[in-house]
């Protein structure tokens, strides 16, 4: 009469241990393959903590810097998403209210996706910008203190420097071969 005991306790571990720990894929591809993102689902981070943990990840908030990109990403989210989820990116207008820029690189915006009626500042109290889930993954601004997900994206100048060492070892490759031969 132990058995149905014992196989309800298996059935929880098992769900516990299987279920529970199975990870969700967090990094993906922009179409075209040239791109790492990083994609964090959870809400649970502050602007800055979303950040910080891109930074670990040498790798910085992602700059939607142009409306290819965007269309990339978005292309992306709605594949990974059912629907619109509030996602930090890397913009802010900590510096000066209503002038926005990308935290990775310090320039202001020229291409902008915001949903309508954004920026709103909220009295002065939203800086940092978010995809905002009450829209198709336009933006929205909100205070820096509110937990959401994020987009990590590659540094862009370590993934340059990258390119860089590669071309010049393809070259001393190429010196070694000549050399050598």
């Amino acid at each position: 009469m132990r058995a149905p005991g014992i196989l309800v306790i298996f059935a929880v571990l098992h769900n516990w241990i299987f279920v529970e720990t199975i990870p969700v894929e967090k990094w993906f591809q922009l179409e075209g393959g040239n791109q790492s993102v990083f994609i964090e689902r959870e809400y649970k981070y502050n602007w800055f903590q979303a950040r910080n943990e891109c930074l670990q990840k040498n790798m910085t908030l992602i700059a939607i810097d142009s409306a290819e990109k965007s269309a990339l990403l978005t292309s992306l989210l709605k594949r990974v998403f059912e629907k619109p989820h509030n996602l930090w990116i890397g913009g802010d207008d900590l510096g000066q209210q209503d002038v926005f820029v990308w935290s990775s690189t310090g320039k202001r915006f020229e291409f902008t996706n915001w949903s309508k009626g954004n920026p709103s500042h909220n009295h002065g109290q939203e800086h940092c910008v978010n995809l905002w889930e009450h829209s198709d993954f336009e933006w929205n601004d909100a205070p820096c203190n509110e937990s959401k997900g994020f987009i990590c994206e590659e540094n862009l100048h370590l993934v340059a420097a990258k390119q860089e060492l590669q071309h010049m070892k393809n070259m001393l490759y190429e010196v070694y071969e000549r050399c050598s031969g």
